[in-house]
């Protein structure tokens, strides 16, 4: 569904990504990890448009979307849920999940779509005429996450879901992406909670400075001698 070939970014001169590549088929969720400042929230960045790549190719579905705008990438069906939720905390909670629709969605459209939003995340029923700013973090991040469910993707970014969140929470997080895959929708996962991320995902990728260092079946990962040493502290 997505490939990602080769691409470099840099950022005032300084090399961010280096020769990136990654393939993400369709039905899985796939795993983006690595330590903070290995680049892999600019990867999604340039995966949905945010970003400039200097080198290489990005396609999704089959269709080119190299350094294209945002909003032409979101309408062929790819979402992107970025780090730190941003919200927009004096608004409700139901409308700021309606401002993740594509243009044109009808009203029944609409409704259609918070009523799956609210069918995957019952707590935002609960919560959908209070101000978002008013929310827990947790309550928050899925928020975040439905508002990008509501354009109807095929392919959803996830940013660090669990960032800054209980270890409770953190398990609720992990649990609702892979409700996200068993409804159709393709996932990838940038994370740097490799445990968790490695126990639900089919395949994954390791960043190091703005390279691929490591990649493989996430089952094969987690017995990797060299990530557990270097990551997971075994």
């Amino acid at each position: 569904m997505l490939s990602v070939k080769g691409i470099s970014l840099s950022y005032d001169g300084a090399q961010v990504l280096n020769d990136v590549s990654i393939e993400v088929g369709t039905g899985q969720i796939v795993a983006l990890l690595g330590a903070n400042g290995a680049g892999k929230s600019t990867t999604l960045k340039a995966v949905s448009g945010l970003e400039k790549v200097s080198a290489g190719t990005i396609e999704f579905d089959g269709h080119d979307i190299t350094n294209r705008p945002s909003f032409e990438i979101i309408s062929k069906g790819l979402a992107h849920s970025p780090e730190g939720r941003r919200l927009f905390p004096r608004m409700s909670v139901e409308e700021n999940l309606i401002l993740g629709t594509r243009p044109r969605t009808s009203r029944p459209q609409i409704r259609e779509l918070l009523d799956e939003a609210f069918e995957l995340f019952p707590i935002l029923k609960e919560r959908r005429k209070q101000f978002a700013g008013l929310m827990s973090g947790g309550e928050q991040q899925q928020c975040a996450i439905a508002r990008a469910l509501m354009s109807k993707p095929r392919l959803v970014l996830l940013d660090e879901p669990s960032l800054g969140l209980a270890p409770q929470i953190i398990a609720d997080v992990f649990r609702v992406v892979q409700k996200i895959r068993d409804t159709g929708v393709t996932v990838l996962l940038v994370e740097q909670n490799m445990v968790q991320s490695l126990a639900i995902a089919d395949h994954a990728y390791v960043l190091e400075r703005g390279r691929v260092t490591l990649s493989g079946p996430a089952s094969e990962l987690r017995e990797n001698a060299e990530l557990q040493r270097a990551y997971l502290g075994i």
